[in-house]
């Protein structure tokens, strides 16, 4: 069945059609909506998080490395860090064998903010987990592993368009909604 086919949906007794993509972006907007680390005062973005991660498991590495392994522009990248810098998560200095690169390191604060934001996640993935059945479990991973391959295989490459993937600076987010601290 195609991405864009319709799926009948019985609510009580009325009967819903649903578009496959209509379901995957709720899915992902009511996951982000309803994290409860964004409650609590020490909330690390998806983003932060998986920085804070690599740099844990590989050590210091140039910002170009960090990037290459966010699948982020190095632009991007740079922002972040600045906040990261300024919240106390990482440090940055000049990498003694290049002095044009940039080494990134995670504090101590930043470790103790990962493990923190990892005790959370663990929570509220056992939490989740109580949701569904192992059968529909097993089953629910096994089709979003499907439509992520999907995704990365099947769809035309946007960067041989040109675009990288990422949206134009002032895009994407609107003026007035809740955003994560970094």
């Amino acid at each position: 069945m195609p991405l864009g086919t319709l799926i009948v949906i019985w609510k009580g007794n009325k009967m819903e059609n649903k578009d496959t993509l209509d379901i995957i972006m709720r899915l992902a907007r009511v996951t982000r909506r309803s994290h409860p680390a964004k409650n609590k005062g020490h909330q690390l973005s998806r983003s932060v998080f998986r920085a804070l991660v690599i740099l844990r498991e590989a050590g210091a590495m140039r910002a170009s490395d960090l990037a290459e392994r966010l699948d982020i522009r190095p632009a991007s990248l740079t922002e972040q860090l600045m906040r990261m810098e300024q919240h106390g998560l990482i440090s940055r200095e000049k990498d003694p064998a290049d002095m044009r690169a940039v080494l990134v390191t995670l504090t101590e604060k930043g470790s103790r903010e990962l493990d923190r934001s990892r005790e959370d996640r663990l929570a509220w993935s056992k939490k989740l987990q109580g949701a569904l059945t192992e059968e529909e479990h097993r089953q629910f991973a096994e089709l979003a592993e499907k439509l992520i391959t999907f995704f990365e295989t099947e769809l035309p490459s946007t960067k041989k368009d040109g675009w990288d993937g990422h949206k134009k600076p002032g895009h994407g987010h609107s003026k007035g909604r809740k955003r994560y601290l970094l």
